[in-house]
């Protein structure tokens, strides 16, 4: 996590505090957009080692490993429904267009994704649907656990020019795993969702603290003004019993009130 890169400041989102276990860290945000947060990658020095690593390891336990756990034959199309599924990672997947580009039947890439949840690779994020007053979409996001991993599986070139590429996509996929990773180390019952309705309208994530839940939106701008965010907006106007504060996540440098029901925060300030 951010608190043990020595990344992290926190305290902005008080029931997400969680201490900081290291003040002076080598590792930078930009570094770990691009190579992940294993601990093995983010203490070696060397870029190339880094690279050559994240290679073996999603060639040598991800692809073969975890082939062999979904018992796929076709050692090709398993390789290729990892790529598409690691570029497509963060979103929805769509298991017809993930089908045709694979070779792969939909209920074959369906168990496909269902092996990748039960051996940890993928983080599996549901909708949220309590007390809905819109058409929710409730198809689930799925995530690969480490950025790292999932760029050299959709087969990305591991070098700093990744961050201007995708920065947006890379963003959101960091600070939803720390989001996911801070919920499990805080050992609360908390869970990471995210909200979508059938107009549009969309929050990257809703952290359910049971009594009350936290809406998240994640922007990779230095500053986002308050026009940007409608579906934030919408679900603080929805759930106002049980959401009194929303949070923008930024690159920006100092926290920024928005709204008086919505607060951007730095990333290292969550």
């Amino acid at each position: 996590m951010w608190s043990e890169t020595g990344q992290s400041v926190g305290g902005g989102i008080p029931q997400l505090r969680l201490e900081t276990v290291t003040h002076s860290g080598t590792y930078s945000f930009d570094e770990g957009l691009v190579y992940g947060a294993l601990p093995g990658i983010a203490s070696e020095p060397r870029v190339e080692d880094r690279a050559q690593f994240l290679r073996s390891y999603a060639q040598i336990y991800v692809e073969e490993e975890i082939r062999a756990e979904a018992m796929a034959r076709n050692i090709g199309s398993f390789s290729r429904f990892l790529e598409m599924a690691a570029s497509e990672s963060g979103g929805t997947p769509n298991y017809n267009k993930l089908s045709m580009e694979s070779g792969v039947s939909a209920p074959t890439i369906k168990a496909y994704f269902s092996v990748l949840e039960d051996t940890l690779v993928i983080e599996r994020v549901e909708p949220y649907l309590k007390n809905a007053k819109k058409r929710i979409l409730q198809t689930p996001r799925y995530f690969f656990f480490d950025l790292g991993v999932r760029n050299a599986l959709a087969r990305l070139p591991l070098t700093p020019d990744l961050v201007q590429a995708q920065k947006g996509i890379l963003f959101e996929h960091a600070v939803v795993l720390e989001l996911i990773r801070r919920c499990r180390a805080l050992r609360k019952d908390y869970r990471v969702c995210f909200w979508r309705t059938s107009n549009g309208l969309e929050v990257d994530c809703v952290v359910d603290c049971g009594a009350m839940v936290i809406p998240i939106e994640i922007k990779s701008a230095r500053r986002v003004a308050l026009s940007e965010l409608r579906g934030l907006r919408a679900f603080l106007e929805d759930y106002s019993d049980v959401a009194p504060h929303g949070y923008v996540v930024t690159m920006g440098d100092r926290p920024e009130a928005l709204a008086e029901n919505i607060t951007a925060l730095p990333w290292r300030m969550i």
